[in-house]
């Protein structure tokens, strides 16, 4: 199944996807202003927005990711190869402490955006990949394309009903309408970042 989108990124955290050609999800478009995240699904006539982490807890959670990484992943540079045009390094991780599959990444040379990522099982089998086909870092981006007012006959879902910010499994616990079930332990060198609630329809 392949789903083709146009993104934009704008630095630091604003972001636009578009849904191009997708039949069941043609017209979806999600939009992050670096404060909320709001998704519009056009055949639903619904809207979400989602409240995004302040800065500071970012860069934490960055931080946290970047030290995980290097404890449980050996990377290796593999090659140079074009993608979308341009000269990326292809990437590889493989798990240092259990058998496992395979994460690929190549990554532009100049900007160090993210071009392509592949997936493989522990039977080498892909397990799903994306790339971008196309990129420009030389057309400026519009600040309105970060600013999006949902259509008058949209059902919108608040930030403070549809998801929580990042929340801690104690907080996770206390907020929930149901029985949170975790782990007692988890493997060696992997440590608990953050949970989160959010509703589904009428879920």
């Amino acid at each position: 199944h392949t789903v083709r989108e146009k993104v934009y990124l704008k630095a630091p955290h604003r972001k636009r996807t578009e849904t191009l050609d997708s039949e069941s999800r043609h017209g979806h478009l999600t939009v992050s202003d670096g404060k909320t995240r709001t998704t519009y699904f056009p055949r639903r006539k619904m809207v979400f927005q989602t409240p995004l982490p302040v800065k500071s807890r970012i860069e934490e959670v960055k931080c946290l990711r970047v030290r995980l990484l290097k404890a449980n992943f050996a990377a290796t540079l593999q090659r140079t190869q074009e993608i979308a045009g341009r000269k990326a390094y292809a990437i590889e991780l493989r798990p240092k402490r259990f058998e496992g599959g395979v994460h690929r990444l190549w990554i532009d040379a100049g900007t160090y955006v993210r071009l392509k990522e592949e997936q493989l099982g522990a039977d080498g089998r892909s397990l799903g990949s994306s790339q971008f086909v196309r990129v420009d870092f030389s057309k400026p981006v519009a600040d309105s394309l970060f600013d999006f007012s949902p259509p008058a006959d949209a059902q919108c879902r608040g930030a403070e009903k549809n998801e929580l910010p990042p929340l801690s499994l104690k907080e996770l616990d206390r907020k929930a309408p149901f029985r949170v079930v975790a782990p007692p332990t988890l493997p060696g060198g992997f440590v608990f970042e953050s949970a989160r609630l959010q509703e589904h329809g009428d879920r």
